[in-house]
């Protein structure tokens, strides 16, 4: 790693308005930081790959893919889905691939949890908290840089706010405690740094 950036901040959050230039800006970050070494991670969510199609990918993966080569660091692409995430936690925490499978395909609990408020958030701001605190648990690879383009400006912030909503609906259990950890990491500026897009307009920053 270049001694610039040993003290980055492991977890970059981009996000703005819709049109504004959201995802180009967290792909130029993204390169420039790989560029100067830097294993980087570049996230979207809900199965989105706008990003990763300025790389000539065509289809988006929940599974971490290579975006480019012949760089002096690395840098890498995920889209988190909901159900992905699901997944994943029941599997590998709670070893219950058959659960899984047997349970959360069934209709009516898709119904139901497609319904429930603030899940998908949940799911899929746990899934940032895992890669950027935790990877080795999770048999997932350790990066240098995790940037997230994050959904725009309104959808953004009920992801962001989703933990504490959680932490002031729960009163104990692990829920709770996951909740508590993820708003940890969010408001330590020492790992987790926003950026805000805009246009010099009157909409784009109103």
């Amino acid at each position: 790693m270049h001694d610039s950036t040993t003290s980055l901040a492991k977890l970059w959050i981009v996000t703005g308005k819709g049109g504004v230039g959201k995802s180009t800006v967290s792909a130029s970050l993204a390169l420039a930081m790989a560029k100067k070494g830097l294993k980087v991670l570049l996230v979207e969510t809900h199965g989105l790959g706008h990003v990763a199609s300025f790389w000539g990918q065509k289809k988006a993966s929940y599974e971490v893919t290579p975006l480019a080569k012949s760089l002096p660091g690395s840098l890498d692409h995920i889209s988190i889905t909901p159900d992905g995430a699901l997944k994943e936690y029941l599997v590998a925490q709670l070893k219950l691939p058959l659960l899984y499978n047997t349970l959360f395909k069934n209709r009516y609990v898709r119904k139901f949890l497609d319904a429930a408020p603030g899940l998908a958030e949940l799911l899929t701001i746990g899934k940032v908290y895992s890669m950027v605190v935790e990877p080795e648990a999770w048999d997932q690879v350790s990066h240098d840089l995790i940037i997230l383009d994050a959904p725009a400006t309104g959808h953004g912030l009920s992801l962001l706010k989703v933990p504490q909503v959680v932490k002031e609906a729960v009163r104990g259990g692990p829920l709770l405690s996951k909740a508590n950890q993820i708003l940890s990491m969010l408001e330590d500026h020492e790992r987790t740094q926003l950026f805000l897009v805009s246009l010099a307009e009157e909409m784009p920053v109103s």
